[in-house]
C-alpha cells in the first residue's frame, strides 16, 4: 500500500519539479533579453555618436 501511494506521489512531484524548471529557465531568459536590449541600445547610441 506504501508503495502505491508513492508511486502516485512521484509524478506530481516530477510535475510541479518540472514546472520550476521552466518557470527559472524562463524568467532567466526574460532577465538575458531585458539586458541584451539594454546593451544594444547604449551601442546603437554609441555607433550614432560616432557617426555624427
Amino acid at each position: 500500500m506504501k508503495k502505491l501511494k508513492a508511486l502516485k506521489a512521484l509524478p506530481l512531484a516530477y510535475s510541479t519539479f518540472l514546472q520550476g524548471m521552466i518557470f527559472s529557465g524562463f524568467s532567466r531568459y526574460l532577465l538575458l533579453a531585458k539586458r541584451l536590449r539594454i546593451k544594444l541600445k547604449r551601442l546603437k547610441a554609441d555607433y550614432s555618436m560616432k557617426i555624427q
